[in-house]
This record gives structure tokens, C-alpha cells and sequence, in this order.
């Protein structure tokens, strides 16, 4: 046990060690990188020392970086990755003998000013495509970036040429104007197509018949939406609290007067969206499916009453969170997650053998979580 107990600690110490070695490993070598969104190129930051090249004055080191940003619009959350140029200051370099400070931030700013359209443009093409498609989308339009800059470079003579090079500047940052990702201006290019929910709240039954008292407990339920209209969905609710008004035949004896009685209740719903605000969505329904009473007074004698039930109602949703997720997944693509808090009034009738037809009505309070799948 002891000798368990010392490679565990041991083991640990080392996985710590190696954990505080790779965040050192980060801070030395990403502590100098810059993106675009951080403020003009700081030629103080530049490591100094005269480029290889002869025709070199200045050697700018710029590349993309992308992580996953939340922008929140009107109380909708917008998930997507953003793609970002950075500047590594470790590799960028100037001629101290060559180089006109003035112009040598406008050269390199520029440079970064590309990279950047061509990381505005990679943001906007993977909010379009799944996840699997992200590294080429990257590889492609950090490609173009080098190329335009390698040609900037050369048309500008790498910063020598300060009348082209002004004019080059003043170019890049007018292609960089009105050009910044919006993800609810995407967001709107998609449609909600199918998709899942699933609720779960409480719910009361409340019967219009001298048989049997309304009962209270919880209900739960899985959807299934087909297209922007029509839905399928479960419904089921286990209640408790109710008695029988008078003696109630079984096929497994007699419910006497005054017991205690549970009821369950499951129905498939079929409906569609006939208001879909944005806070607000209206979702009538028809059902079908079995209601039942029963009562257990000991392991060996359980007596039930059960029949067919007809139901329609229609589910009042209030938008409690709405999320975007732009950001398109192999597995689950592009979707709308919503919270929702549902209110569910409806009436049933259920035909019980001996008892005859019941009416009752129905109200559930069910909190609800739904994503959509968006479809161009």
C-alpha cells in the first residue's frame, strides 16, 4: 500500500512539474504576440538586429489565431470561431541603419492589415461550413495573406519605396472598413429546420366526473420537430393525491370508496407552430394515448383502471435564453438552442370501462430545452 501510495504522489508531482513546465514553455514563447484587435504595431517590441535579406529594411512576422468568441445581440448569444491576425514580435526585425521610424510602423502595419481582411474572411466562410472544413478555410486564406504581403513588400521595395508604401497603407486599412464579422447578419442567412426538446415540470388533472379526484405531481415529455412547422412529441404524467368518489369495479376487484388512488398518463401529441415570436411561440396539438388509475394495497393486489384517451391543447412558450451556434459541429452542424418555460393548458376525454367518459383538464408548468437544427 505504501509502496501505491509513493508512485501515486510521485506520478503526481511529476504531472504537476510537467504542467508548470508547459505553462513557462507558453508564457516564453507566446507573451509576445500581438493580435490586431490590440492596437497598432509597437516597434519597440521589435527584437532589432539587421534581416538576412540585403534588400530587407524590415521583416515582419504575422500569422492568424483563432478561438472561440460569444457575441451577445438583443439578448441572443452568437457562437462562432473568430480567426485574428497577430503579429510575433520574437521574429519581426528592423535595419537600424535603413530604416524611417514613421514609415517603418506604417510598413508593418500594413502587412498586419492583410493578414487581417484574409482572417475577417476565414471567420466568415467557417460560419458557414462544419467543423471539419475549419483547418483548410485557415490554411487557404492565410496562404492568400502571405501572398499579397510578399507582393506589397516587393511593390514597395520592403519599405524604401514611402510614397507607394503610403499609398498601400491607406488602401489596406479602407479594405479593412465595414468588413468585421456580424454574426447575427449570418445568423439570418440560416433557417431553423428539425430538431429535439425535452421538459420537465409539474402538472395537475382536474376531472369533470363524480368518480374520481384531481391529482397532482410531475410531467415530462421528448419532441421531435420535423421542419419549421410540424412536431411530434411525448407526454407523460405520474400524479398522486386523488381518492375514489365511490366504489370503482376492476378486473382485479373493487377500488373501494375513499382509497387512495395514483394516476398515470402518456400520449403522443402532434402539432404544429402556429405563432413563432421571438419570445413567444404557440404550439397547438392534438394527442392520442392511455390514462390510468390505480391503487396498490399490497404487493399481491394491485387494482387499475385504465382507458383510451383523446387530448388537445396547445403549448404557450416563453423564451427564456436563446443561443446561436455558428460555430458547426461534425456531429450536430449549426443550431438554435433555446430555454424555455412552457405552459401547457388542455382537455381530455378518457373512456373507462364501467365508469363511462371523463373529461378533465389538464395544466403542466414544464421548464424546456430545445435545439434546432439552421439550414441555408
Amino acid at each position: 500500500m505504501n509502496k501505491i501510495f509513493s508512485f501515486a504522489l510521485g506520478f503526481g508531482m511529476l504531472t504537476a512539474s510537467n504542467y508548470v513546465c508547459a505553462q513557462n514553455w507558453q508564457s516564453k514563447y507566446h507573451n509576445n504576440i500581438a493580435g490586431w484587435s490590440q492596437g497598432d504595431v509597437d516597434l519597440d517590441r521589435f527584437m532589432g538586429g539587421k534581416p538576412k535579406s540585403d534588400t530587407a529594411s524590415i521583416v515582419v512576422s504575422s500569422m492568424f489565431s483563432s478561438h472561440e468568441r460569444c457575441k451577445k445581440v438583443k439578448g441572443v448569444k452568437y457562437y462562432y470561431t473568430g480567426t485574428e491576425a497577430c503579429i510575433d514580435y520574437d521574429f519581426c526585425k528592423l535595419n537600424p541603419e535603413e530604416h524611417d521610424r514613421f514609415h517603418a510602423q506604417m510598413y508593418a502595419q500594413t502587412i498586419l492589415n492583410i493578414y487581417e481582411k484574409y482572417a475577417r474572411i476565414a471567420t466568415a466562410e467557417k460560419a458557414n461550413e462544419l467543423w471539419s472544413y475549419y483547418g483548410g478555410i485557415n490554411n487557404f486564406h492565410s496562404d492568400r495573406a502571405e501572398r499579397y504581403a510578399k507582393d506589397f513588400s516587393e511593390s514597395v521595395s520592403y519599405g524604401k519605396d514611402t510614397e507607394e508604401l503610403e499609398k498601400r497603407y491607406a488602401m489596406s486599412e479602407k479594405d479593412l472598413e465595414g468588413t468585421e464579422f456580424d454574426p447575427v447578419e449570418c445568423a439570418n442567412t440560416f433557417t431553423e429546420k428539425g430538431g429535439v426538446d425535452i421538459n420537465i415540470g409539474a402538472a395537475g388533472n382536474f376531472q369533470n366526473t363524480d368518480v374520481l379526484v384531481n391529482t397532482f405531481g410531475i410531467d415530462f415529455g421528448f419532441g421531435v420537430y420535423f421542419n419549421k412547422k410540424f412536431f411530434v412529441c411525448t407526454d407523460m404524467q405520474i400524479e398522486t393525491g386523488g381518492n375514489a368518489k365511490r366504489d370503482i369495479n376492476t378486473s382485479k376487484g373493487v377500488i373501494e370508496k375513499g382509497e387512495k388512488l395514483n394516476m398515470c398518463m402518456i400520449s403522443a401529441r402532434f402539432g404544429t407552430r402556429a405563432y413563432n415570436g421571438s419570445r413567444v411561440k404557440l404550439c397547438p396539438f392534438l394527442g392520442l394515448g392511455f390514462q390510468g388509475y390505480y391503487t396498490t394495497l399490497n404487493k399481491d393486489d394491485n387494482r387499475e383502471k385504465n382507458g383510451l384517451q383523446f387530448n388537445a391543447g396547445i403549448n404557450i412558450d416563453f423564451v427564456l435564453a436563446k443561443s446561436v451556434m455558428l460555430t458547426g459541429s461534425q456531429l450536430f452542424g449549426h443550431c438554435s438552442n433555446y430555454q424555455i418555460l412552457r405552459l401547457t393548458p388542455s382537455v381530455s376525454y378518457t373512456y373507462f370501462r364501467g365508469i363511462g367518459k371523463v373529461a378533465s383538464i389538464n395544466l403542466a408548468l414544464s421548464y424546456n430545452l430545445r435545439s434546432l437544427k439552421l439550414r441555408k
